[in-house]
Formats: structure tokens, sequence, C-alpha cells
């Protein structure tokens, strides 16, 4: 495909880009896709479908009120799990960060004290710190 005209969309929560053009604008984050992947309550119509299931059931809609003009399917890379192979999504969700730079190196020295910690573990918690 070497031109061509399609849906552009903006999604905050779903993508980097997005959520910094929302923030720049104020327009609210939604995030309606729940930890298992499934859209939440905010989507009626699709309330607990997983959102790779609801496609086909989000264009036959678009098709059925008229609002589609055109329905093409292109092969395009798309980011999967590497231990599944199973497709994912981008999505926002809570987070906090500890910041152990401060006491980093008292928590090193404190894995000396303790048994049976293996030199690895060790390691990984230096290359973490």
């Amino acid at each position: 495909m070497d031109e061509g005209t399609g849906v552009v969309h903006i999604a905050p929560g779903f993508g980097e880009d997005d959520q910094r053009i929302a923030d720049d604008n104020g327009i609210p984050t939604v995030v309606p896709v729940d930890d298992e992947g499934t859209f939440t309550e905010e989507i009626t119509d699709w309330f607990g479908v997983n959102v790779f299931d609801a496609n086909p059931l989000i264009i036959r809609k678009l098709k059925e009120s008229g609002q589609i003009i055109r329905h093409d399917t292109y092969e395009h890379n798309y980011p999967h799990c590497w231990r599944t192979d199973t497709p994912i999504i981008y999505r926002a969700v809570p987070s906090w960060y500890v910041k152990v730079t401060e006491i980093k190196d008292r928590l090193v020295r404190s894995t000396r004290k303790l048994t049976g910690f293996q030199k690895m573990s060790r390691r990984t918690l230096w290359e973490m710190a």
C-alpha cells in the first residue's frame, strides 16, 4: 500500500504520543479496558468482550449503521507477547516507583548477611538498584 486514506484517532491511555497530545489539549484519559483485556462497562455494547474479539463485532455494527464506507484488511507488524505469542495492547495502568538510590549501597551490604542468598540474586539486586 503506497497511499490511501484511513481513520486517524487519538486514544490517550493507549499510546505515549496520543497521551501527550491529549494532555497538551486538555483531553481526559479514559481507559475502558481492564487487566484481562476486556472492555469495561463504559463500552456498553461490548462490556466483558476481549478487545480483539470485539473487532469484527464493531466492524459489523459500523457497516449495519452505514457508518463505514469500506473495510479492508492489511498485513502489518503488531506487538506480541514473547512468551505466549498472543497480541498485546499498550494501556495506561497505575504505577508507582521506589527511589532506592540513597539506600542501595546499604541494601546490597545487607544481602551479604543473608544466608542462602545466591550470588546471582545479589547481582540482580545491584543491577535493579
